[in-house]
């Protein structure tokens, strides 16, 4: 006898789908700042990350390509900070736009040298190069919020 064609019931179940669990909150950096804050790196995805860093801890973030394009930023807008790709191929990297800072700025904010090479001078010894400090990339939101803290502590103006 020939079996019927058709649509049959399957006895097996679906598992029941359980409700998706809270997400847990997102820790508060450990450091609180205001007021404008550069981030200057030939990387896009580096210039989101630590602006996006730089907001979640209470500051406005404002973005530059090059050392060139941060001077100009500078130049129209004061800012309470400041964080210098080290390279930038091609265009005018952190160590000459700190220096050019330090000219034009008597009152210059903190500058920070963030580098891809750990070998890098400019991470090893920043004052040597005219910054206040150093971070190597990657870094993490905690890490930032910590040399920031640093930082604060010979600078008070920058915490809030």
């Amino acid at each position: 006898m020939v079996g019927r064609v058709g649509k049959t019931k399957s006895s097996a179940r679906r598992p029941a789908r359980l409700p998706a669990a809270p997400r847990p909150p997102r820790p508060e950096p450990a450091h609180r700042g205001r007021g404008a804050a550069l981030v200057m790196d030939d990387e896009e995805c580096v210039r989101c990350v630590a602006s996006f860093m730089l907001q979640r801890m209470g500051y406005t973030a404002l973005t530059a390509s090059d050392g060139r394009e941060a001077l100009a930023i500078l130049k129209k807008r004061p800012c309470r900070l400041v964080l210098l790709d080290v390279m930038v191929p091609g265009g005018m990297g952190g160590v000459e736009t700190v220096r050019e800072i330090r000219k034009r700025h008597a009152a210059a904010p903190p500058v920070l040298a963030m580098s891809g090479n750990p070998h890098s001078q400019a991470l090893t010894d920043p004052r040597a190069f005219g910054f206040n400090a150093s971070i190597a990339k990657p870094f993490t939101m905690s890490e930032l919020a910590g040399i920031l803290n640093q930082v604060a502590r010979r600078h008070p103006d920058l915490s809030p």
